[in-house]
């Protein structure tokens, strides 16, 4: 038989199923026996999916989204010829079967897809024979959901069809298939025309299913569906290309980390208050905590320094975030998040990341041992191991770790003796429930917790005049108990540094030195790094030595590097003289002294000329509005004799011009580092890869 082919599917025993024709044909793999038709039974069959048990799943088609259209039908196939190997002897006086064949090529209707609002499209088979058919929701308000929710839908069929499970995310898959761990797979087209693969988890009577948001490449497809009855499902290749090889699907592995670590303090290095009446008090971490990771904190304290056995009982157990497979007891103290950067009066805290509540700043648990009867935690020594719990893609992050001793107990201080603690010793350590005294010391530790940080800030309210702890706000008014005022273009960074160096700035004022330093605070360094270059005007003639006989060689000026070129040769700017070289100046003029005031007053400006003068060199890369600030500050900072030139330079280097290393030449900063690009970067030059591996294109930039 010739003609279209739909589909195919490679079924038990060697026998491949085509849909050929709106027929369904079955070929013996092994030439066991010929091609056979099945009987059409009422079924234009477009799509096949094998049943591994035997036999094939066929659906009607093509699929028509006409509102008129008839519905789908889903059918069957089984049976197949006897082998043609077998020779049945024939004739009248044989005892012969009515049917040779027990088992012949038959096909019939299972269901018709009656289905309001929705139009099936594929089928598919999972390793167990369950069959899932696929359908489209093209009319929301027939099928019974809103629009927006008009999601593609899978129903198994055993004896009858399941409910719907509706699959987020996709809205025209057009081919289905079962990954090995029992997954399903669409292939859906997008909007741009390009086709992506999305795998679902299929929980038992869900009405949903589960995106599982794996990447799977489909390196040359060619558009069609998944090739059937192949595990994993195969995909073919758009003809051409030099492999013509079905790809399997595979989905790209993502960095994985280690979802546990540990780690502790020294054998010979634990926390020493230094009296072995120490009742350990509360304990701050500094921690990054995604969703699903935890920390998992394991105190002890003893007499002497040596640590329990790690299987001792005397490790008590204070748990931050979630820690898997580890059911809550009401018992175990858990930290709590607090909207501080640290305990520690105005500091900004250890973690690169801002504070964000339950994932991220300081956290706080009250020290204490659960499950006894007295549970405050007392010892000289506090022994620490920390367990970290991520779930393999993210992990948590623990920047400082702080313990507090020994209790101030706000009971035994403030309150009557009889609300004190009456058990002690043996009896204490017992477990059981807390008692009514030690439930009441640990409720108003709640109290305290949020009481004491706001004492020791209160107490170190001296620490607001550091220029690196004072509020932002409050930069101007500091400033002003020394006499600074900041021009709004400059930054909180820049006002804090010029804070610190308030002294250097007044005790260089009206100097070069105090120019360079009042320029290189407003401008974060750019001094030092030689983005910026302030130069006495004289200094640019490049004089070693002058050839009218005064000797002005500097072979330290740090401008000059070693270079010993005189610029002398040429009367002009270059000219350098001295008061005691004037009249030797005068006499190349003739030997007829200057006749008129004119003439003295030109040779006296052309000496002066560079005199009290300086000129700012601002090097390429500074933008307009620190452009603008150099300006600003050369200005007010300069005395009122000097004459300011802030000067703007195109170009790093001018080669052949005797350039000055440091003055009118400039070292760039480093070009920053570039991702690795496959197919560009070359390996050890100059790309990096800047974090774990992955090739799936959605963590780009992420």
């Amino acid at each position: 038989m010739s003609g279209a082919v739909t589909d195919l599917s490679p079924g038990a025993g060697g026998v491949l199923y085509l849909a050929v024709d709106q027929r369904v044909v079955a070929l013996h793999l092994r030439k066991v026996w010929s091609a056979v038709v099945f009987p059409a039974g009422g079924i234009a069959a477009h799509r096949i999916a094998a049943d591994p048990r035997g036999g094939a799943y066929v659906l009607s088609g093509p699929p028509s989204f006409a509102p008129a259209a008839p519905p789908a039908v889903l059918g069957r196939v089984d049976g197949q010829p006897l082998p043609e190997a077998l020779s049945i002897p024939s004739g009248a006086g044989l005892f012969r079967p009515m049917e040779e064949n027990p088992d012949p090529p038959r096909t019939r209707v299972l269901e018709t897809l009656a289905w309001p609002g929705e139009v099936p499209v594929a089928l598919a088979c999972d390793t167990e024979g369950r069959l899932a058919v696929l359908s489209w929701v093209m009319d929301p308000a027939l099928a019974g959901v809103p629009a927006d929710a008009a999601h593609a839908r899978l129903r198994f069929f055993t004896s009858r069809f399941s409910t719907p499970v509706a699959l987020p995310g996709v809205l025209r898959p057009f081919s289905l298939a079962f990954l090995p761990d029992g997954r399903a797979v669409v292939l859906s087209l997008l909007e741009d025309g390009k086709v992506e693969a999305v795998a679902y988890a299929l929980p038992a009577d869900a009405s949903e299913a589960i995106p599982q948001g794996d990447y799977f490449p489909l390196p040359g497809h060619d558009g069609g569906p998944f090739l059937q009855g192949a595990r994993p499902p195969h995909h073919a290749v758009t003809p051409g290309l030099a492999d013509q090889a079905p790809v399997p699907l595979q989905a790209l592995s993502l960095p994985r980390c280690a979802e546990r670590g540990r780690a502790s303090n020294p054998p010979n290095r634990p926390f020493d208050s230094g009296d072995g009446r120490t009742v350990w008090h509360r304990l701050y971490v500094e921690a990054l905590l995604p969703p699903r990771t935890g920390v998992r904190v394991w105190l002890a304290a003893t007499d002497e320094p040596l640590a329990p056995p790690g299987d001792s009982p005397h490790w008590h157990e204070h748990r931050l975030g979630l820690i898997p497979e580890a059911p809550v007891h009401p018992d175990v103290p858990h930290g709590s998040w607090v909207p501080l950067p640290s305990e520690v009066p105005f500091q900004p805290g250890m973690l690169p990341a801002p504070p964000a509540p339950g994932e991220s700043g300081l956290f706080t648990v009250l020290i204490q041992r659960a499950h006894s009867q007295v549970r405050a935690l007392s010892g000289r020594y506090l022994w620490v191991r920390v367990e970290l719990f991520g779930d393999g893609r993210r992990t948590p992050e623990v920047g400082a770790l702080r313990a507090y001793a020994s209790r101030f107990s706000y009971v035994d201080n403030y309150l009557p003796s009889l609300y004190r603690e009456e058990l002690f010793g043996d009896d204490a350590d017992a477990p059981g429930r807390a008692t009514p005294a030690d439930f009441l010391e640990r409720f108003l530790g709640i109290v305290e917790g949020v009481l004491t940080p706001i004492e020791d800030r209160i107490a170190h309210a001296h620490v607001l005049t550091d220029p690196g702890q004072v509020p932002g706000d409050s930069l101007e008014w500091l400033a002003s108990w020394v006499g600074l005022s900041f021009d709004p273009v400059v930054g909180e960074r820049q006002r804090r540094a010029m804070l610190r160096a308030a002294p250097a700035l007044a005790r260089r004022r009206g100097c070069v030195e105090g120019l360079r330093l009042a320029l290189d605070l407003v401008t974060d360094g750019a001094v030092n790094r030689g983005a910026v270059v302030v130069v006495e005007d004289f200094r640019l003639r490049r004089t070693l030595a002058t050839i009218l006989g005064a000797d002005l060689a500097d072979e330290e000026d740090p401008l000059l590097q070693g270079l010993s070129r005189s610029g002398n040769a040429y009367v002009g700017d270059t000219l350098f003289l001295g008061d005691e070289t004037r009249a030797e100046f005068l006499a190349v003029f003739g030997d007829e002294t200057l006749r008129t005031r004119a003439e003295a007053e030109a040779v006296e400006q052309f000496l002066e000329r560079l005199a009290h003068r300086l000129t700012v060199l601002v090097h390429q890369g500074t933008d307009t509005r620190t452009l603008g600030l150099i300006r600003k500050v050369a200005e007010q900072e300069a005395p009122a004799h000097v004459q300011v030139a802030v000067i703007t330079a195109s170009r790093p280097l001018l080669v052949g011009v005797a350039s000055l290393v440091g003055v009118d030449t400039y070292v760039g900063p480093a070009p920053a580092a570039t991702s690795v690009r496959v197919g560009h970067s070359v390996l050890g030059l100059a790309d990096v890869i800047e974090r774990p591996a992955s090739l799936d294109p959605r963590l780009e930039g992420g």
